[in-house]
């Protein structure tokens, strides 16, 4: 017996902002859609899956205010991951994610990717999102990033948790592993150090009693604690910099054990840019092993990840309901070889 197909996934858009009037569909499409790109809307288009009020259009076809865009995307069928919930909320849905896969589709057709998943298994989750194919995911982790992330299943607890998000009200936990490039610490100013500083901070207590056990008997003498404030923007298609003009970006670094030339320190990401704990980690000399964006060249990974860990997420902020929700690492972050630690 045959499976039933599933139905062909369809994007829609209603043309409603003035400066669309008169522009071309695939441009509109491309600019109006997340994660669709022109190009991908004019291929699609041309291969007949492009529709304006119920009539099939080339994408070079002129679009009016109040018309209605349909494009019909092309059925994958390939598998989403596995889900390893870590905790259901009555407002969130608390997954694990594994590294090596997007959180949300860069594609609005790709597949194989955590929020499918999480769509899939938790219905209501699509529907929370203002783009279904976010799956109600309030936050983002980089493909190589593993760990928690944090998905809505209400339209009301996804726009407050937004909300949060965007305020830098949320407490984002993390581990990595990194190279050492100098045995000064605190750590010196960059050359650049005009861009952003470097303070000293309150050491990080929270989750502590959950870390010892995955630190075994590698902690040592604890060092300081600092707070790099430096800001974050574009450098690029691929990548970010601390930047005079870019976002305010606030990350607090804590040494925990070192072994060799490599340190195991935490973070709390006090704010959300693009890349953040990568690019502020590699500004103070300690690149993230297996990082090769914004790590040393000689830098290698035993995994087909970086080591950065998201290990837990507070969304208390939200509400006082939610508790903190902890995602212990994979036995890969520390080394595939067991002899050593890292």
């Amino acid at each position: 017996m045959n499976e039933p197909s599933q139905p062909t996934p369809i994007l829609r858009h209603v043309v409603s902002d003035q400066a669309d009037q008169g522009e071309r569909a695939d441009v509109v499409l491309g600019r109006r859609i997340p994660a669709l790109s022109r190009r991908r809307a004019r291929v699609l288009a041309r291969a007949g899956k492009l529709r304006i009020d119920g009539q099939r259009q080339p994408p070079s076809a002129r679009v009016s205010v109040g018309q209605t865009l349909e494009l019909e995307l092309e059925h994958q069928q390939v598998s989403a991951p596995e889900l390893d919930v870590l905790a259901i909320t009555e407002r969130f849905v608390y997954v694990h994610k594994p590294a090596g896969i997007h959180t949300v589709a860069l594609d609005p057709d790709e597949p194989g990717v955590l929020a499918t998943a999480v769509a899939r298994r938790f219905p209501e989750c699509a529907a929370a999102s203002e783009d279904p194919r976010e799956g109600g995911a309030v936050h983002r982790l980089d493909q190589p990033t593993s760990g928690v992330v944090a998905f809505a299943r209400s339209r009301a607890a996804w726009s407050e948790a937004r909300r949060e998000f965007k305020a830098a009200r949320v407490a984002k936990h993390y581990l990595a592993v990194c190279d050492r490039v100098s045995d000064r610490w605190p750590p010196e100013l960059p050359a650049d150090g005009l861009r952003g500083w470097i303070e000293t901070a309150a050491p990080l207590t929270d989750f502590a009693d959950r870390l010892a056990p995955l630190l075994g008997d590698r902690p040592e003498q604890p060092l300081v604690c600092v707070r790099i404030r430096a800001a974050i923007g574009r450098d690029g298609l691929e990548r970010s910099a601390v930047r005079l003009d870019g976002r305010r970006a606030s990350t607090v670094v804590q040494p925990l054990a070192s072994h060799g030339d490599r340190w195991l320190v935490r973070l709390l990401l006090e704010t959300g840019c693009r890349h953040q704990a990568r690019v502020h980690l590699a500004w103070i000399g300690l690149p993230i092993v297996g990082d090769r964006v914004y790590g040393r060249p000689t830098s290698d990974s035993d995994r087909a990840a970086i080591r950065l860990h998201a290990f837990a997420i507070d969304l208390s902020v939200v509400s006082p309901d939610e508790a903190p929700v902890f995602a212990p690492p994979a036995p890969d972050f520390w080394s595939a070889n067991s002899s050593t630690p890292w």
